[in-house]
């Protein structure tokens, strides 16, 4: 009974930490967007005066993720993939 009380905890605690760099990582794309907000609008200004747009400038920004999948979610993923697949095909005539 100890163990199952320190598993939930531990599980809590992991989806509290979740909940904090979920948090984090927005705040800092915020603040990169803040960041980025005046050369988007010199370009735009240098597309204006161009009379030609350039190409769109974009960033971004990659994070992996904190935790592993487990093959359980993994298979489920598939199945759900395969299905849709599968629906796509029928609902296109092709079976």
């Amino acid at each position: 009974m100890g163990t199952q009380d320190i598993n939930t905890l531990l599980g809590l605690g992991s989806l509290g930490q979740q909940q904090a760099q979920s948090q984090l990582d927005v705040a800092r794309q915020n603040l990169m967007q803040q960041m980025y907000e005046p050369y988007q609008r010199v370009g735009f200004l240098s597309d204006i005066y161009a009379g030609a747009p350039t190409s769109q400038q974009t960033i971004q920004t990659q994070t992996t993720p904190t935790t592993s999948v487990s093959p359980l979610q993994q298979i489920a993923g598939y199945g759900i993939a395969g299905l849709s697949a599968l629906g796509g095909l029928q609902s296109g005539g092709l079976f």
